[in-house]
């Protein structure tokens, strides 16, 4: 049973355990889906089974083959108990199979997934294979740094997409991994000390759990007050490389997992990707997304959808342009009776985000990228958009947004009144029919029935519209803990005759699917709503719990109008007549901000200070944490080494130490030292990677034998020489390495079987 020891120590055990842990537990807090209690079970199972792998004695194949063996039927009996606890084997995995193909079908066809099992298979999957891996780094191989690497990369991942409350898991993981790091190398260096018969320090074991503990406090404590750093602009530029290409992988991910729910600690900064699934409950927080100081305003839109699929929404737009900052953004076209207003934006995040304002954005003071198609689709060159008209769906910043780095919005908001709306007509463009009326061929005829018989007794699309919002107003209840919808299901059918509950994505998805039922083109709109108004500091604080999604509907010569469906909302209020003398309304004290911004709107004068909330809130992003406390995990490791390094060389002789010294820089170029080898042949191999220092080698090498092997004690000149001779030693080495360095790197890129 020796075997099955823990000879790399029971604490390097535990600290792999943890780190394990760690990362599963805020996987479970952050709440993505349920059931991922078992990732536990197969993260540990792995672990265990890595380990006791590496302590047999059979060929590495069969080592790998028995893990998987063992490994599979862990995964699915873990699976297997999140789906149904009671159900035996063969019923349990006929029931996997089947929601494997659903999903499968469902992911080919290009269409948007909410099935969770999926996922917490897949999660089940990682955690067994990164219990089994990191065992085998640590306790096989002994490569620890590439087991942190692996850890390390994936609590990155999990942190990326967990609440702030996760930061405990995330500090221990920091905690435990330093401290494997460390007793690792002291392990290492214990075993080469014990190979080559040297003598050392038994209780080293101490000085690491002391020394390296309180290292790990230091380094604790500095990711704890990451706050006061986390807002450097340097930082921040180097945070928004490292997840820029993310966003693009982040949209396929919520495609096929869509029914995931949970925080993304990048909420705030892209929220609104190209697509919009309908799915289960909805829970947010009042935390802040951004503040907003302008007169009056109610809708705050980050995006646009135009292609429903039966189970939720995709912008279609596939071109993009950078446009600099003060430049007007292309425009659809001339429209009437629209007013320009001016907002001032101050962000909650630091990094590159989404851009948001009322109405139709024509202008912002900064850099930034559009996503776009043309309203003339015979003309237009690709790569300029304002070659023809175009209509712009979303807007993100090109440079970094912070408290201290608002944005200015100029909007271009309506302000026609119902009369000149029922009397807009229905010369639609080509390029709004085409686009704007599409409905999937699997849609349930009933949708159809229905949305015609609410529409029948009017005869123009402003009555149309508001007759169809209205009735979702009345007939469907708002709810925002509602069950996940029947995969097979037609969300707005299921939506109309079955649940008869939801929340705004539903209300608004219900109206657009209706509006375009009987020949009113209009889309879905997503972005934030209201916020509490401060009158004072004239700003309105937009919390997440104002994500909102309302519908737009476009009129020939006014062009993109709202409306608000959701029963939980205050409806919209238009002005009913217009005269000279501007528009006019009729309302309570129960109208909308909007109506209020439409009827009274003026001009903004220019506003030169921004109102920047106190500092206290800042909080920072756990991508700029996880990066920082990598920073400075790294210096605390280097700091722990050279502390281990100098225990190991205290009490020996001057011409002893610079030995040793001379031997650890020689590590660094692969010159290890062999049980068998004299001091002399050592030195050969040295001196053969290092040519330009082979006196200097020689000559630290022969004071080293005489003292040791000689009954002659050495004297201060032996001393001087042999440190005069290190330093002319030691950059002839650093040079050697750094010449290496492309080699080495292109070594350990190199695939090997």
């Amino acid at each position: 049973m020796n075997r099955f020891q823990v000879k790399e120590g029971r604490l390097s055990f535990v600290l792999l355990m943890l780190m394990l842990l760690s990362i599963v537990w805020s996987m479970e807090l952050a709440g993505w889906v349920e059931g991922l209690h078992i990732v536990e079970w197969t993260a540990l199972g792995g672990m265990i089974i890595g380990f006791l792998l590496t302590r047999s004695r059979w060929p590495r194949a069969l080592k790998h083959l028995l893990a998987l063996l063992t490994g599979v039927p862990l995964i699915f009996w873990a699976t297997i108990r999140s789906i149904g606890p009671h159900l035996g084997w063969g019923d349990a995995l006929s029931i996997l199979a089947y929601h494997f193909d659903a999903w499968l079908r469902i992911v080919v066809a290009g269409q948007t997934s909410t099935d969770t099992t999926m996922f917490v298979l897949l999660m089940a999957v990682l955690g067994w294979w990164l219990g089994y891996t990191s065992a085998w780094l640590v306790f096989g191989t002994h490569k620890v740094w590439q087991a942190l690497a692996l850890t390390g990369a994936a609590m990155l991942l999990v942190a990326y997409g967990s609440p702030p409350k996760a930061l405990p898991f995330f500090l221990l993981y920091i905690f435990c991994a330093l401290l494997l790091a460390i007793r690792m190398y002291v392990y290492t260096g214990e075993q080469s000390w014990e190979k080559a018969k040297a003598r050392y320090d038994r209780d080293i074991s101490f000085y690491f759990l002391r020394d390296g503990g309180l290292l790990v406090v230091i380094v604790l404590l500095a990711v704890w007050v990451l706050p006061l750093v986390s807002s450097s602009s340097f930082l921040s530029d180097i945070w928004s490389q490292v997840e820029g290409p993310w966003r693009t992988v982040g949209d396929q991910w919520n495609r096929i997992f869509s029914g995931l729910q949970g925080y993304r600690e990048d909420y705030q900064n892209i929220p609104f990707t190209d697509q919009l699934a309908l799915g289960g409950p909805v829970d947010l927080s009042s935390r802040v997304v951004m503040w907003v100081r302008t007169e009056q305003g109610r809708y705050w839109r980050g995006a646009v959808y135009d292609r429903y699929d039966g189970t939720g929404w995709r912008n279609t737009d596939e071109m993009s342009a950078i446009i600099a900052a003060e430049t007007d953004l292309p425009r659809e076209g001339e429209y009437q009776l629209r007013r320009e207003t001016r907002q001032i934006v101050v962000p909650n995040w630091s990094g590159v985000g989404q851009i948001f304002g009322l109405g139709q954005p024509v202008a912002v003071d900064l850099p930034i990228e559009v996503q776009y198609s043309f309203t003339e689709f015979t003309g237009g060159d690709v790569r300029d958009p304002f070659s023809a008209p175009a209509a712009v769906s979303l807007i993100t910043s090109r440079v970094q947004l912070s408290r201290d780095r608002p944005y200015s919005v100029i909007s271009s908001v309506s302000a026609a009144d119902v009369d000149n709306l029922r009397g807009a007509g229905e010369d639609y463009p080509t390029w709004v029919t085409r686009r704007y009326l599409q409905l999937p061929a699997a849609l349930p005829q009933r949708i159809r029935e229905l949305s015609q018989e609410i529409a029948a007794p009017y005869d123009n699309a402003y009555d149309k519209a508001i007759a169809l919002q209205d009735y979702l107003r009345h007939t469907i209840s708002y709810n925002q803990d509602i069950e996940e919808p029947p995969a097979d299901r037609d969300r707005i059918d299921y939506l109309l005759f079955d649940s008869r509950e939801g929340y705004c994505n539903y209300y608004a998805s219900a109206m657009v699917v209706m509006a375009r039922a009987v020949g009113i083109p209009s889309r879905l709109a997503v972005g934030y709503v209201g916020g509490d108004f401060d009158d004072e500091l004239g700003r309105y604080a937009v919390q997440e719990r104002n994500t909102h999604a309302w519908v737009e509907v476009y009129f020939p010569r006014y062009g993109w109008v709202e409306f608000e469906p959701t029963a939980s909302e205050e409806p919209i209020l238009r002005p009913v007549r217009r005269d000279d003398t501007g528009p006019g309304r009729e309302g309570s004290p129960g109208d909308s901000q909007l109506e209020r911004d439409l009827a009274d709107l003026e001009e903004l004068e220019d506003i030169e200070e921004v109102i920047i909330p106190p500092s206290s809130s800042r909080r920072p992003s756990l991508g700029l944490l996880f990066l920082t406390g990598v920073g400075v995990a790294l210096a605390a490791l280097a700091l722990a080494f050279w502390i281990v390094r100098s225990r190991r060389l205290e009490g020996l002789s001057k011409v002893h130490r610079v030995y040793q010294l001379m031997c650890s820089y020689a590590r660094v170029l692969g010159v290890k030292g062999e049980f068998y080898q004299t001091p002399y042949e050592y030195a050969a191999v040295l001196a053969s990677r290092v040519p330009s220092g082979a006196p200097q080698v020689e000559r630290i090498t022969g004071l080293y034998v005489r003292e040791r092997f000689a009954p002659h004690v050495p004297g201060v000149p032996e001393e001087e020489a042999a440190e005069e001779a290190w330093r002319e030693l030691r950059p002839l080495v650093r040079r050697e390495f750094l010449r290496r360095v492309p080699g080495l790197v292109r070594s350990y890129l190199r695939w090997r079987p």
